[in-house]
């Protein structure tokens, strides 16, 4: 029973882990490295769940997600070259600039919006990939929140995918009662499916501790009606 539950364990773990003559094989969970600059770099191996987690952690944090300095307001220098400046009822146009393009660098504040005349949304297109470090206050861009999404979804496995929204992972795994029975069970988080593994290894001990106990009382059983025909 300990042999089964402890091949169990090990397959829901994943990452390669193994349980063989007694002896565990530790998972070998390989997650892609995002770096401060955006760009994913090599695999790099984590040997259990929490420091997998980690390295994830690592990686979101690179992941800044500030807007750019944008205000309501246009300043060019004396260096800057422009060849057509103008603006009318469907917005600001701009022609050709040589240098870089200030939005309110001449007035104060630190709020914009892009509200329309009706106050409703608008997106902002065409923006590039940001820098990603714990300093930048790029903005970053569709793109880029994709693939790092889609790599977490990856990583969660359980048929978790992303396609502009999350569908979240199912595990589904075995669940051991006190009586040694086991049926199936689905979890939507790694949480909930560790909670569950650890029911059933707490569940394991406690059948195994009883049939134990039934084991001792057969033997005195037997004991006592041996001395009882002896005499």
């Amino acid at each position: 029973q300990l042999y089964f539950v402890s091949n169990v364990l090990s397959s829901y773990l994943g990452g390669g882990a193994g349980y063989k003559d007694g002896q565990w094989s530790a998972p070998a969970f390989k997650i892609a490295q995002l770096s401060a600059d955006g760009s994913v770099g090599e695999e790099k191996e984590y040997n259990n769940v929490a420091s997998a987690f980690s390295g994830l952690n690592s990686s979101f944090t690179n992941l800044n997600q500030e807007l750019l300095d944008v205000k309501n307001s246009l300043v060019v220098t004396q260096e800057d070259e422009i060849n057509l400046f103008r603006i009318d009822d469907s917005g600001l146009h701009l022609g050709k600039l040589a240098g870089m393009i200030h939005i309110g660098k001449g007035s104060g504040g630190n709020e914009i919006s892009v509200l329309n005349k009706d106050n409703a949304k608008r997106k902002i297109s065409g923006v590039a990939p940001g820098n990603l470090s714990v300093n930048s206050s790029d903005a970053i861009n569709g793109s880029q929140l994709y693939s790092m999404s889609d790599n977490i979804a990856t990583y969660f496995g359980g048929g978790s995918s992303f396609n502009g929204t999350f569908t979240g992972p199912t595990y589904k795994l075995s669940q051991i009662d006190v009586d040694g029975n086991v049926k199936r069970a689905q979890f939507s988080d790694v949480g909930s499916a560790f909670t569950g593994l650890d029911t059933n290894v707490k569940n394991v001990n406690t059948h195994l501790t009883n049939e134990v106990k039934k084991f001792d009382q057969k033997i005195t059983n037997i004991s006592q009606k041996v001395q009882d025909d002896a005499l």
